[in-house]
């Protein structure tokens, strides 16, 4: 077989490996919650687009496919080509239809609002009753409201870890806990209680949630014999 010229060869190796770049730069994100999802005991969002990996593994083997048959002084085979070519074309059809969000911001911000509901049903039955129902099923039920049994943290590749409420014996009280852990405090006469949030931090670690200025995040309210919950 007559190998095409010199510049001919180039033209396609740099198309080619262009293309393979772009697969690779378009399925980016998915390659990144990949290795968190492998790496981390716990992580956010939705799993990776296995389509959007799959198309840029395609392209990365047409190339290694293509680099092999160039190391070994031949002409790159039609096969590898389409191989690489197909694999952009699939890496850069899942990108244009937009990428789901994945932030330890998200996360953390549906937990607060799901500890906000809970703390809403909570108040109004303290408000109604006078004090608290003991520790259990009144707030698994609030959390179940809350929630709708979905959660923004992610275990492993596909497993999710259901958000859960934790009783605190003393209000300030920071024992071990995962992100999804919605920690809760009663007082003794059961008038008063406080939600306090875990969640995901910006180096990519897990514990108790703060605010806009940098404040521990606590949900308090106390019965309000007035006639209705304070915070």
């Amino acid at each position: 077989m007559t190998r095409p010229a010199a510049p001919l060869r180039a033209l396609h190796a740099t198309v080619f490996l262009g293309l393979t770049a772009f697969a690779v730069i378009a399925a980016e994100a998915e390659w990144t919650q990949l290795l968190r999802m492998l790496t981390a005991p716990f992580s956010y969002g939705v799993g990776p687009d296995p389509v959007a990996l799959g198309g840029s593994a395609l392209s990365l083997a047409g190339a290694a496919w293509m680099a092999w048959g160039w190391g070994r002084h031949r002409v790159a085979p039609l096969a590898a080509s389409v191989l690489v070519l197909a694999g952009a074309v699939v890496a850069g059809v899942v990108r244009s239809q937009g990428q789901p969000t994945r932030s330890a911001e998200a996360a953390n911000r549906r937990l607060v609002e799901v500890a906000a509901h809970v703390e809403r049903e909570m108040a109004q039955v303290l408000q109604r009753e006078g004090e608290l129902p003991p520790w259990g099923t009144a707030w698994e039920q609030a959390l179940q409201t809350a929630a709708g049994g979905e959660s923004p943290v992610r275990v492993g590749l596909w497993g999710a870890a259901p958000i859960v409420v934790t009783r605190l014996l003393q209000s300030d009280a920071r024992p071990p806990a995962r992100p999804g852990t919605l920690w809760v405090w009663v007082s003794e006469d059961a008038a008063a209680f406080e939600i306090v949030p875990v969640g995901f931090s910006a180096d990519g670690g897990f514990g108790p949630l703060a605010d806009e200025r940098g404040e521990p995040l606590v949900l308090r309210t106390t019965y309000d014999p007035q006639g209705g919950a304070g915070r």
